[in-house]
Parts: structure tokens; C-alpha cells; sequence
């Protein structure tokens, strides 16, 4: 269906060379909000495109994306600012040239702030490229400011309620020790923060499972007792600070299971270590440990 539907647009496509445009008429131009503690949306649609949308996802950075139906740009890709007809004082520029990524425009970091600037400030902000298939035809896609500013001012408000972090960044999670150390560190303390202010918002974690760990450096019983006050500690922080204690499973196995080999100091660094596991599984009796391989915030 879409390799039709791009056929289409070629036969379709004027001969002369004047570009393929897109831009919703003033009339119509709208832009939504979509808001959640774990994601924030700002949606504009493009009349026989698309759409363009600012997406904010808990623990990640704002980006821009132009989402085509059946429309895509080649090689290089002008991100241009275009002031409106009733704005004659104003000229257009060129904020930054861009390589789309298999076709579709995704625009991170400081490129995304310039954007949102422009259209706050009643400009047009344009894409202007080549249409895939046709390697010639010139292929223009715009955003515009009507309708922008009271959006984007729940936008940010929505940005001010992000979550931290997401699901998948802290499901599995672990904190790391110097040696001999129990105490947990400055960011040991943000990391179960965060976990925290994500359990207030989802309903859905019926267990946290907390294991401390060690490397091989002492005795095999100096290990265990050692892994049993940093899982301890872990668990006395999130109980202290509102985590239902039924929901925590607590354990502890000094050297037992290593995440990686004893062979130096770097190694024995990553195994020195109390891991936090969010289920969302119903309860059971779990004796084992978390998979070695955890996330790290």
C-alpha cells in the first residue's frame, strides 16, 4: 500500500520545478497537548502530510518529529524559519542543515529548543529537502505558529510533571559501593528517588525485589553479613520514604553471583553492588537473584 501510494504522489507531482509543498492553512492549523507523568506530546497536523510533534518521554530529552504518510525526504534537509505575510520585518534563514534517518526528519537537543523559539515567536519553521523516489523534486514541509503558544504553555506544564525516569530505565536498577561500604551513595540515594516518585504514579509494581551483593575480597561469611546491611539499607530508605513494605523482598548472597569476573579492580568495582528490581508480576516465592545484567541510572 505504500509503495502505491508513493507512486501516486510521483504521478501527481507537477512537472516544473516548483517545489512539493505542505503547510496547513491558517483556518485549520491546530495544535494538541497530550499529557501523562510519563509523557508529554505536542501535536500539529499537516494537511495532506502528516504530522509534526514535539515528544517529551519520562527520563529522556525533548525531540521533533515529522511523521509522513507515505512521504519521505532524501539526502539533505534545510531546517529553515520562515516569518509569516504579515510579518515583512522579518527575513527567512536557515537554522541548520540535517540528515534525515531512513527517510523520516527526527530533530534532537538544541535544534528542538530553536524550533520551539521560532514558532513561539509567530514564525514558520519549514523542512525543505528532495522527495524520495523522485531524487529532484523539491519537497517542502512547514509548521505553523497559529495556534502554537496556549498549546505549548500546557505543553511545558506537562514537562513540569514529568516523571524523572521511565519504566524500562529503572526496572532493573543497581547501586554501587567502595569496599567495605554499606552506606549508600549520594547518587545511590537520587537513583531510589527516583524509583519512588515512579511507584506514586504506577499502580501496577507489585513486587521490588532487593539484593545486595559483594565482590571476593573477604571471608565468605564477612561477605554475607556485608551484602545483608547494603540490601538492609536499600530496603530502610524506600520503606522510610513511603514504598509499601509489603511489596519488597529483601536478600542477600555476598560473593555468590558476580556480575563479572574477580580478575581486577575495575571488575570487583561492578560486582560491590545492591541491584533494585521492579515486577509487575503478581507475588511469588522468587529465591533467586535478579539476571547480572542490570541497568544502571
Amino acid at each position: 500500500m505504500r509503495r502505491l501510494l508513493q507512486i501516486l504522489i510521483l504521478v501527481l507531482i507537477p512537472a516544473s520545478a516548483d517545489a512539493f509543498e505542505y503547510e496547513t492553512r491558517l483556518e485549520d492549523s491546530i495544535w494538541r497537548t497530550e499529557s501523562s507523568p510519563y509523557s508529554c506530546r505536542l501535536k500539529h497536523e499537516i494537511d495532506g502530510y502528516g504530522n509534526g510533534q514535539f515528544v517529551h518521554l519520562a527520563g529522556e530529552s525533548q525531540r521533533l518529529m515529522l511523521e509522513g504518510l507515505g512521504y519521505e525526504f532524501i539526502g539533505k534537509v534545510q531546517v529553515v524559519v520562515d516569518p509569516p505575510q504579515w510579518r515583512p520585518d522579518r527575513v527567512s534563514r536557515v537554522i541548520k542543515e540535517i540528515a534525515p534517518t531512513a527517510g523520516e526528519i527526527a530533530v534532537k537537543g538544541e535544534l528542538t529548543t530553536e524550533v520551539l523559539a521560532a514558532l513561539a515567536d509567530g514564525m514558520l519553521v519549514g523542512f525543505k529537502g528532495i522527495l524520495k523516489e523522485s531524487n529532484e523534486q523539491p519537497f517542502e514541509v512547514f509548521l505553523s505558529a497559529v495556534g502554537f503558544s496556549l498549546a505549548y504553555e500546557e505543553f511545558k506544564r506537562c514537562e513540569d510533571q514529568l516523571l524523572p525516569a521511565s519504566f524500562e530505565q529503572l526496572e532493573r536498577s543497581r547501586i554501587q559501593y567502595e569496599t567495605g561500604i554499606s552506606r549508600i551513595s549520594t547518587s545511590g540515594h537520587h537513583l531510589l528517588d527516583k524509583i519512588l516518585a515512579y511507584m506514586k504514579t504506577d499502580d501496577t509494581i507489585r513486587q521490588i525485589f532487593v539484593d545486595g551483593h559483594t565482590d571476593d575480597a573477604g571471608m565468605p561469611r564477612d561477605n554475607i553479613a556485608l551484602s545483608k546491611r547494603r540490601a538492609a539499607g536499600v530496603t530502610r530508605y524506600l520503606i522510610a520514604n513511603g514504598c509499601p513494605a509489603d511489596k519488597l523482598v529483601t536478600r542477600y548472597h555476598g560473593e555468590k553471583y558476580p556480575v563479572t569476573s574477580n580478575s581486577n579492580p575495575k571488575t570487583k568495582a561492578r560486582n560491590r553492588r545492591t541491584t533494585i528490581r521492579l515486577s509487575r508480576a503478581l507475588p511469588s516465592i522468587d529465591k533467586t537473584p535478579e539476571p547480572v545484567k542490570t541497568a544502571e541510572i
